[in-house]
């Protein structure tokens, strides 16, 4: 069994598909035609109002109608580490040991990938979208002018950043505290604007004897 793991990138707007997850999605769709019997794993964007996944998911149905392939959606992580520790619990929860794993991604994004891979001991395979691409002759003119432009150059100058960051932090500790703090946060902002709402609104109109 080939199991192809997509992951998803998100983008100032995290309710669309951006051009980096567009290059892993059409070159997994490559992947997809050369061995029809593949599993796709679409994976990451976990909590937003449509998840990551979902969202290349209903894309990948629109556009690739003709690959019957299985899919599964993973959508519980939303960064690198988290999208390989799931994708490491979903093979070892199915007893899945001796598949063919590879991992679509760009190719800024490959070193601090790999460095993941071989922290989490996860056997799997680096596949570029762009590389396999242009390998198959599929929107070279694109890809190679998406790979010169400026968007590209400041996506490779901030994985440096990202990279010296896993070397400091390689379990990602700081990460996940920073998230639970800004989701306890969030949630306690919401339930607040509630209160206030239910307070200078609703109970004032009941007062009045609007309601």
């Amino acid at each position: 069994m080939k199991i192809i793991c997509i992951l998803f990138h998100v983008g100032k707007n995290k309710n669309e598909i951006t051009k980096d997850s567009k290059l892993r999605l059409f070159a997994g769709f490559e992947l997809a035609k050369e061995n029809r019997r593949s599993v796709i794993l679409f994976i990451g964007g976990g909590g937003l109002k449509v998840s990551g996944a979902e969202l290349m998911e209903k894309f990948w149905i629109k556009n690739f109608p003709e690959i019957r392939s299985d899919h599964l959606v993973l959508n519980s992580s939303n960064n690198t580490f988290d999208n390989l520790n799931e994708i490491r619990s979903f093979l070892k929860k199915q007893n899945i040991l001796f598949s063919e794993i590879g991992v679509v991604t760009n190719s800024y994004h490959v070193k601090r990938l790999q460095k993941i891979i071989n922290k989490l001991d996860l056997k799997a395979t680096i596949l570029i979208a762009e590389n396999i691409l242009i390998s198959k002759n599929k929107q070279c003119d694109d890809v190679k002018k998406y790979l010169n432009s400026v968007t590209y150059r400041r996506k490779i100058f901030l994985e440096l950043f990202l990279r010296a960051y896993l070397f400091l932090d390689s379990k990602q500790r700081v990460a996940h505290i920073w998230r639970c703090k800004v989701s306890s946060f969030v949630k306690t902002v919401k339930e607040v604007a509630f209160v206030r709402f239910f307070k200078n609104y609703f109970v004032k109109y009941i007062c009045s004897g609007v309601l």
